[in-house]
């Protein structure tokens, strides 16, 4: 109880200190910004979102009353597929709080958790980097967010903690370095497959593109006998250890995929739709093509 007060109070301490910088206090003002919504209206406007959190309603039924009526309808999945942890995340919270409560603390906990996982890595890079995480919060409640598609939003700053570890090209693989990256990038996977895909190789690539750089300096650098010059997949150790870090999410996709054989048919988008649809920054259009007036300015 004691140490608990403590770290009350030096969190308390820290804080006046903390909002003495202008950029600080442009994070804090943003999440608040990003928060209040949450908080002042019933309901959040999405398409998917009530779907979601009937299903987690359903699954919280499902295991706390054995033998009622869900069971007659449905069985448990048990297997490691991925896109269900925000069920899952809602099925807990719908054990103290009304299922409606339970979402809004979904949705503030996705906010949060986006804009300081942003922040964590951007200061890994440097501490000149921190500043630009206020770039992130248009991205923040875009449209993927006003579709309901609370895997996927969750598993974007998921995705940026994954590659904060590959981000430094001193960072230490030990045991205990490698163990965090394969538990994060594991539950990426099973919050969204897309995302934890999309990490693997922009991690493998951003490690090979540090790792090319470095044998370049050592061997301009230094004179190093050919009898005595490490084997290059020797020396591209962090790549292994990136391939080690993905390892049991990429397992359970291709266990997953093997499992689904041809029945699963995945929709499919040219790539003018692709490049049009970026390039106007479809992802910050939620609802009116008014939306698109502000899409414009921040290409600008």
């Amino acid at each position: 109880m004691g140490n608990s007060i403590s770290r009350l109070v030096a969190v308390a301490l820290v804080i006046p200190t903390w909002l003495r910088s202008a950029e600080n206090v442009l994070f804090a003002v943003l999440v608040i910004a990003h928060v209040a919504p949450f908080l002042v209206f019933t309901y959040f406007p999405s398409q998917d979102g009530p779907a979601h959190v009937y299903n987690a309603m359903a699954l919280h039924d499902y295991l706390t009353s054995p033998g009622g009526i869900n069971e007659t309808y449905y069985e448990l999945n048990d297997t490691p597929v991925a896109n269900w942890a925000t069920h899952s995340l809602m099925a807990l919270l719908m054990h103290f709080v009304h299922p409606l409560l339970a979402e809004k603390i979904l949705l503030i906990g996705y906010v949060l958790f986006f804009a300081f996982a942003v922040r964590h890595v951007l200061g890994v890079c440097g501490p000149t980097a921190q500043p630009f995480t206020v770039l992130i919060f248009p991205f923040i409640g875009g449209w993927t967010l006003h579709m309901g598609f609370y895997n996927f939003s969750f598993s974007l700053p998921l995705f940026f903690l994954a590659l904060a570890s590959f981000l430094r090209s001193d960072a230490k693989w030990d045991v205990k370095g490698v163990v965090r990256t394969v538990a994060t990038t594991t539950l990426l996977f099973l919050v969204h497959p897309l995302s934890f895909t999309v990490a693997f190789f922009s991690a493998s690539g951003l490690v090979l593109w540090q790792e090319c750089l470095s044998l370049r300096a050592r061997r301009r650098s230094v004179s190093v006998p050919d009898a005595v010059r490490l084997p290059q997949w020797l020396a591209l150790r962090r790549l292994w250890a990136t391939v080690l870090g993905f390892a049991p999410g990429i397992a359970i996709l291709l266990w997953w995929a093997f499992m689904s054989g041809r029945s699963r048919v995945f929709a499919r988008l040219e790539l003018t739709e692709l490049w049009d649809s970026l390039s106007r920054l479809e992802t910050l259009v939620a609802y009116v093509e008014a939306e698109y007036l502000w899409t414009r300015a921040l290409l600008l």
